[in-house]
């Protein structure tokens, strides 16, 4: 026998009797040193028939551990090499007999204990997830750029892979409660205004403040471009709520020119709220030069289309402003009728009266009508009567001058 092949027999036996469980560093063959200066000396065969089935398997799953030695793991790639023999295609070969159910429960054991997974998708994804953690416990969030790489993998690209399973339903429920629960989010365009915010944030943090140049980038990405789309968004009144209050937070002004404005008119409103005693501003009222009834119009527009930032509609709704366009109509109305009463010390407006070019008379007419159907809210009714008017009255006793009450 030749020696090469006397040697290669050894090796075989040498592998069956430890079972594979101990490590090829401390292998000894008598007087000899380790395994690998063996190896040097092996004549190996150049074709796989010089060999039979169980030397050349031996052989292999030597080699494979070898690789594993040498990589730290056992997911030898389809068309690698070892020593000029095709592992990669063994491997393969060896899971594709494992799921047909053709290998031996000692061939299994062996490969299981070397750490070699069946299911090699199944490992690399939890490994990734290993790292999806990793990437979490590090920066706070799971926002992974696109082309982030963790421990050598991709694993921005991994992640973005998922989102486009879960979006054609090839994601399992088990593996899409494992990524929502570690706080991974779905939606693309979400993800990757969320990343830009971040790095915006982190501008914040080291610069003190967060009006980004129109150039700048941050860790290369264009961040001055992308803020000054949200500033665009924003004028435009295309830019969602959660994100103008999330940008507002960091302290972003839109428009210098724009909040002053916004500002000025708030206060201008303040000064009408402190000398009538209400923000029930007539549609035509100026104020100091300015058209403040159709500035508020306007922020009610705003907040019935919910482009009116939360804080602003704070501010105004402390002032006293009501939303409810009928609600105000008939505020502003029962000003005029207060205002008359105090000009002329009673509340019996003639039918054809007009208040401030409002048709004051014609107005409380429809109220006491109202009243008589039984169709004037209480809270209104009350503070006609606490005002002056006075609904209970026979027909004969009608004070009120050019009505017809019915």
């Amino acid at each position: 026998m030749a020696a090469g092949r006397r040697w290669f027999l050894i090796l075989g036996f040498l592998l069956f009797r430890h079972h594979c469980v101990c490590s090829f560093q401390s292998v000894r063959l008598g007087g000899m040193e380790r395994m690998n200066f063996l190896t040097q000396r092996l004549a190996v065969p150049a074709k796989r028939d010089y060999i039979d089935r169980d030397s050349y398997w031996v052989y292999m799953f030597y080699l494979l551990m070898v690789y594993k030695e040498r990589e730290g793991h056992c997911e030898v790639p389809y068309r690698h090499e070892e020593n000029e023999w095709k592992l990669g295609v063994w491997l393969a070969k060896q899971r594709e007999a494992y799921k047909l159910g053709r290998m031996s429960p000692v061939d299994q054991q062996r490969l299981e204990e070397a750490g070699v997974a069946w299911d090699l998708y199944t490992r690399k994804w939890e490994r990734m997830f290993d790292r999806l953690l990793q990437f979490k416990e590090r920066e706070g969030h799971c926002l992974v750029p696109q082309n982030q790489i963790e421990d050598g993998e991709t694993l921005g690209s991994w992640l973005n892979k998922q989102r486009r399973m879960k979006q054609a339903g090839k994601l399992g429920s088990r593996r899409m409660q494992l990524l929502e629960e570690a706080g991974v989010a779905w939606h693309v365009p979400d993800v990757r205004w969320n990343e830009m915010f971040m790095l915006l944030l982190q501008y914040k943090d080291r610069v003190g403040h967060a009006q980004v140049p129109i150039r700048h980038q941050e860790e290369g990405q264009n961040l001055g471009t992308w803020l000054a789309t949200q500033q665009k968004a924003k004028r435009r009144g295309a830019l969602k709520l959660d994100r103008q209050d999330r940008l507002e937070k960091t302290g972003i002004v839109w428009d210098h020119r724009h909040t002053q404005k916004w500002e000025s008119m708030f206060d201008r409103l303040l000064q009408f709220q402190q000398k009538e005693g209400h923000c029930l501003v007539p549609q035509n009222h100026t104020e100091d030069g300015e058209s403040l009834g159709s500035w508020l119009n306007k922020q009610r527009l705003l907040k019935r289309t919910g482009k009116l930032g939360s804080r602003r509609v704070q501010l105004l709704e402390e002032a006293g402003v009501t939303w409810h366009v009928p609600d105000i109509k008939w505020n502003q109305m029962f000003r005029l009728l207060l205002k008359y009463r105090d000009r002329e010390g009673h509340t019996q407006v003639p039918k054809h009266h007009q208040e401030e070019g409002q048709n004051l008379g014609t107005w409380l007419a429809t109220q006491l009508e109202a009243k008589r159907k039984g169709a004037l809210k209480l809270d209104r009714q009350d503070r006609l009567e606490k005002a002056g008017i006075e609904f209970s009255f026979p027909l004969k006793d009608c004070h009120i001058i050019n009505y017809k009450v019915y």
